[in-house]
């Protein structure tokens, strides 16, 4: 379910039930370091939902509906905090005849499914989902933890997680740990880098400027370099590669075959549109904005040169 705002400024404040696996090196997509620039708030918010995000957020009704038919009345996106600790969860749901929280999983509709979905009405799920079933128990203070989810290609499943306090020791001492040492005191985790997609979120201060060491250049301007190398080796072999067609549209070799395909799309000419229908193309026009990183040699190294 979408978050509201008020749990969005919460999850600021504290480690959330999905925030729990990255610490232990297990989220596919967020790394440590992208966990502490968001939780020290030195993040944009993000405006749009990925296409998968938004697919995943509209099954996720039909999936706690299908919940409810197996395991009774469910009380819907509930937040819950661990105490003394700094650990809160928005849970997507849970039982009202039990306490016990529910968590919706939607996978597997835009790429192939992930390993480690076992056989329905077992513990047979990633270990992602287990933590992040230990961290809603945790807070829940409930002895399980049901994941209902919609698999691409298999369909409903129901699961079932019980609580492991092993697992959930573990999970305390290293959120404590995270917390006090990096975000409460503003130090970013050693050896871990966030990704591109975090960095472009980055509150930046305008027209500020610092110091940085000068090898961090040198190698972005090598690693530049070297991509254009690359992508000028691959248009020279593809060159070779379809001058050999002749005036064919395919080709074939010992390991496979080659082709050449016209390919078509639909799109819309914004030059005509504008020229016949200014109006309507001011109404529908979008600004996007970005950041691109360049480069300026100081005179000092001009004149060197």
């Amino acid at each position: 379910m979408p978050i509201t705002e008020t749990q969005r400024q919460n999850r600021i404040k504290h480690l959330g039930g999905s925030d729990i696996p990255i610490l232990f090196g297990l989220n596919r997509f967020k790394s440590l370091a992208d966990l502490y620039l968001e939780k020290t708030g030195q993040l944009e918010e993000q405006s749009e939902q990925s296409e998968a995000m938004l697919a995943g957020t509209l099954f996720e009704d039909g999936v706690i509906q299908y919940a409810e038919s197996k395991l009774g009345k469910i009380r819907r996106n509930q937040y819950r905090s661990a105490k003394d600790l700094p650990i809160g969860s928005n849970i997507d749901g849970i039982l009202i005849e039990t306490g016990e929280p529910v968590e919706i999983k939607v996978e597997g509709l835009f790429w192939k499914l992930r390993d480690g979905w076992g056989d329905e009405n077992t513990d047979q799920v990633p270990y992602d989902v287990i933590l992040q079933a230990h961290a809603h128990m945790l807070c829940q203070e409930a002895d399980a933890c049901h994941i209902a989810a919609f698999l691409g290609g298999r369909g409903f499943r129901m699961y079932k997680i019980i609580r492991d306090i092993e697992v959930e020791q573990r999970i305390k001492e290293v959120a404590t740990d995270f917390w006090i040492n990096h975000v409460l005191t503003g130090i970013p985790p050693q050896h871990n880098l966030p990704s591109i997609d975090t960095l472009a979120r980055v509150k930046r201060q305008p027209e500020s400027t610092v110091e940085i060491d000068d090898n961090l250049v040198s190698v972005w301007l090598a690693a530049v370099e070297s991509r254009k190398m690359s992508e000028k080796a691959e248009e020279t072999a593809k060159s070779a590669l379809l001058a050999a067609f002749g005036q064919a549209e395919a080709a074939t070799c010992k390991v496979g075959l080659v082709t050449y395909l016209e390919q078509s799309r639909r799109g819309i000419d914004t030059k005509k549109l504008k020229q016949e229908q200014p109006e309507l193309a001011v109404k529908y026009e979008t600004i996007t904005t970005h950041r691109k990183l360049n480069f300026k040699k100081t005179e000092t190294e001009n004149e060197n040169q």
